[in-house]
């Protein structure tokens, strides 16, 4: 059964697309990362926010941003990360906006900071914790989120939290060679980002959350410099100048982030109970297990969940909660995409929240041609209903059919997900297919 569409109009100049039966409510933010409104299913009578990204696709960076936010909220189940519970399917592949929903939370942190609502330490605690627990999932899954602030941090009344915006997020860390110089925004940004471009690591998200922290105890953000350079004199005035194992982990001289360091003026760390009232020894603790100059040193998630200060809401169950993620990492390598590529990318991803409206997949037919004397053999890809060949791929011995899928993705400018392949017999070859993919290989021996 088609959907039934509506035209809605959120604002002055703004009109969302929308099934028939989302009841408008009110425009919740707008910016560079496009709309969002909050809306009632009035058929199942659940409340959600859609975000309606505009011309999406003109730039291509931009672009690539939201598709990996997209894989990697609709791979990642856990209760203090947010989930996408739909995408509107365009009405065709050429389309320029992309719609997304989501959970609808009530505020975020950042407002919640700017409030008079009066935060005890208990909410200190409990924002603190379920932020460590999402960072937590996020790091032995691989993914660094890089971009982590309260306006990140989304709050329901009943203190409940979930992390958001994976614009800047990293999946397949580990694998990562050549990394971006933009990461975190500017005042909860680590030392070492600013330092040592492209050489950091996880411990990014740490200080972050040691900022947020750091925070919601003063109700202003703790390190706000006016630019990159001044950041660091920020950082070191209330930090104190750093000792030579605190710079550990630059490069040793000449290092252009030792000799700027150098020429800083020297200063004292200030103590927590001066830029704090009340500040226990527990939360005391915490800040400097977070806001550790070197990276080394900075303490990780797990064991930041085991601090003295979260001993009464710990529990072990807390380590491993969530379920584990299925994204590719594809989209790290991917330097300059297509924007043919990426709107059939993210189309592929609404489709995979519609399977009844999916339209027929692009059927290629596979044809190898007899063996060379290296093993290899070249494979003729030809449209199912023309038989015109539209690559020749080669393929190595004991190949899989998702590796040759993936080849000729790359090649057809097609995302793999909306390519069926079938042998040319005519019988379909899928993804886990390599069985038969393999006797297709034969066949050409």
């Amino acid at each position: 059964m088609s959907t039934q569409w509506q035209t809605v109009p959120i604002s002055t100049n703004v009109t969302f697309r929308v099934p028939v039966d989302f009841e408008f409510i009110k425009k919740l933010g707008s910016g560079a990362f496009g709309t969002v409104a909050s809306f009632k299913n009035t058929t199942t009578e659940q409340k959600v926010a859609v975000k309606k990204i505009t011309n999406a696709f003109d730039c291509l960076i931009d672009a690539k941003r939201n598709l990996r936010e997209i894989k990697l909220l609709r791979s990642m189940k856990h209760e203090n990360v947010i989930s996408i519970l739909d995408m509107f399917l365009p009405e065709s592949r050429n389309f320029d906006d992309i719609y997304i929903v989501q959970e609808l939370m009530e505020t975020d942190l950042h407002k919640v900071i700017q409030s008079r609502q009066q935060l005890s330490e208990d909410h200190h605690q409990y924002f603190i914790y379920q932020i460590l627990c999402a960072v937590q999932y996020l790091h032995r899954s691989n993914v660094v989120h890089r971009d982590l602030k309260p306006a990140n941090v989304l709050v329901n009344t009943n203190c409940d939290i979930k992390i958001c915006d994976f614009g800047l997020g990293r999946a397949g860390w580990d694998e990562l060679i050549d990394l971006s110089d933009y990461v975190v925004s500017r005042w909860w940004r680590a030392p070492e980002v600013v330092l040592l471009p492209s050489a950091y690591t996880s411990a990014v998200d740490i200080w972050s959350v040691g900022c947020i922290l750091a925070e919601l105890l003063g109700r202003k953000p703790i390190f706000p410099g006016r630019d990159h350079l001044d950041q660091i004199k920020v950082i070191f005035h209330v930090m104190g100048t750093p000792s030579t194992e605190d710079l550990a982990f630059l490069p040793p001289p000449p290092c252009p982030a030792r000799s700027f360091l150098a020429k800083l003026q020297k200063s004292e760390a200030l103590s927590w109970s001066t830029l704090f009232t009340d500040v226990s020894e527990k939360i005391t603790e915490a800040l400097n297990a977070m806001l550790s100059i070197n990276p080394m040193h900075r303490i990780d998630a797990s064991d930041a969940l085991q601090l003295p200060w979260f001993q009464t809401i710990f529990t072990e169950a807390d380590l491993s909660s969530g379920e584990p993620l299925t994204a590719d990492w594809m989209l790290n390598d991917m330097r300059t995409p297509t924007k043919h590529w990426l709107q059939s990318k993210v189309y592929a991803e609404c489709c995979n929240f519609h399977p009844e409206q999916v339209p027929i997949l692009r059927v290629v037919e596979l044809h190898p041609l007899p063996l060379a004397d290296d093993g290899t053999m070249a494979v003729l890809c030809r449209a199912a209903l023309s038989g015109d060949t539209l690559a020749s791929l080669v393929a190595q011995p004991g190949e899989k059919i998702g590796d040759l899928r993936t080849k000729l993705s790359s090649h057809l400018d097609e995302p793999a997900e909306l390519l069926q392949l079938v042998g040319s017999n005519g019988h379909s070859l899928t993804m886990c297919d390599d069985e038969s993919y393999q006797h297709v290989l034969v066949e050409a021996r």
